[in-house]
């Protein structure tokens, strides 16, 4: 999800936002019948987020899968910065699933291929893969789409 200053977000990722929020109950509907089945989010910021127009808070993509973690066999979230990734493993305490979510700290183009490994290779998995502008422009790793495709091929690229 976009970083955002202060946390703050803007129209474009509370639309994206909302969409996560309509299209993640459709997608456990048709997964009910699998054993497994994950959550990845590769840039999941901070999990709660300020509507620059009216200063509300806004549950992020983190928040609102966690708000189905019981129906996920796991959630993963990968987030660059420290103090965000904190902010997650508070969210997650307090959605009581610890026990059923992970954060990994560090460049979502190295870790998502750790995430896969994770996986069991047949379960459907959700991923939500939003980079903000100001990853793109300051990342230096070509590995993005090579754990992208990992996602997509089950297995290990190396």
């Amino acid at each position: 999800m976009a970083y955002g200053e202060e946390a703050k977000i803007g129209q474009w990722s509370l639309d994206k936002l909302a969409f996560l929020e309509r299209y993640l109950p459709a997608y456990l509907r048709a997964t009910k019948s699998a054993l497994h089945k994950y959550y990845i989010d590769g840039f999941a910021g901070r999990g709660e987020w300020v509507n620059k127009r009216t200063g509300q808070k806004v549950a992020g993509s983190a928040a609102i899968a966690l708000q189905y973690a019981q129906q996920f066999t796991h959630l993963f979230f990968v987030e660059f910065d420290e103090e965000r990734a904190e902010h997650l493993r508070e969210l997650i305490r307090i959605h009581n699933a610890s026990h059923k979510a992970t954060v990994f700290v560090g460049d979502c183009n190295l870790l998502l291929s750790e995430v896969v490994k994770r996986i069991h290779p047949s379960a459907p998995s959700f991923v939500f893969l939003d980079p903000s502008s100001d990853w793109i422009v300051n990342s230096k790793s070509d590995n993005f789409f090579k754990g992208f495709l990992a996602i997509l091929n089950r297995r290990h690229i190396a």
